[in-house]
């Protein structure tokens, strides 16, 4: 656990990888940011050959359905499920134009639950307040706002992208209730959607919270059911 965090510590803390702007012909970044970082982290390993099973969703726009990627590249099936419309470029498939699974389903345990290999803890992170206490403007910003006549309490484009792909509905979250043992929330409304140098504060946040979640009990079912599957032959 500890080296996945310093992994993401490292690769994601401090930098912005959704800032290599271009012209918004299909989004509003190039993506190649993302690629890369992808690719140094994945390189060519196939989901079938992780040493734990793993799954992530995205939305096929040719379709109109979400497509769970179990098999594959690694990095193909990331790329897409992060590839929120108008900020960063669609991944071009042989079944579909495919973007954020978050635009359909951003809680899927229902497909976990589907899955049938046990218990399921999804964790919320979309359904918290955003926008407030908005980051405040440079001088160049306020400039900008007044001669656009834009309103001071108006996010930016960027975060208003981020928010619409990743806010999780009250639909969402019954239906996760229906399909999940646990369902945790942890308090991130004081976290900007891109400030990526708050990865160890919103770490801390999620640590916390699951730690008060078991200590009233929340969580008894999940573990005691996870304990007995992990003791079945």
């Amino acid at each position: 656990m500890e080296r996945v965090r310093d992994w993401a510590s490292r690769g994601l803390a401090g930098r912005n990888p959704i800032n290599d702007y271009t012209l918004p012909y299909v989004a509003l970044t190039r993506g190649s940011k993302v690629d890369a970082w992808l690719e140094g982290h994945f390189g060519d390993t196939r989901i079938e050959d992780l040493w734990k099973p793993f799954f992530c969703v995205s939305s096929n726009l040719t379709t109109g359905e979400i497509m769970v990627h179990r098999s594959g590249r690694l990095t193909e099936a990331l790329r897409a499920s992060v590839a929120i419309p108008g900020l960063l470029p669609p991944v071009c498939t042989d079944e579909g134009i495919l973007v954020d699974g978050g635009m359909m389903n951003n809680l899927p345990a229902d497909v976990m639950a589907n899955m049938e290999r046990g218990t399921v803890l999804a964790i919320d992170v979309g359904s918290d307040l955003a926008f407030h206490g908005l980051p405040k403007l440079s001088w160049r910003g306020r400039l900008m706002r007044r001669w656009l006549r834009i309103p001071s309490e108006m996010p930016a484009l960027t975060p208003l992208l981020l928010r619409a792909a990743t806010v999780s509905g009250h639909a969402q979250t019954l239906m996760a209730l229906d399909h999940a043992t646990v369902v945790l929330k942890p308090p991130l409304a004081g976290i900007d959607l891109r400030d990526w140098s708050s990865f160890e504060a919103a770490a801390e946040l999620g640590y916390r919270h699951t730690r008060e979640a078991i200590a009233r009990g929340a969580l008894d079912m999940w573990l005691n059911e996870t304990s007995e599957a992990s003791k079945s032959p």
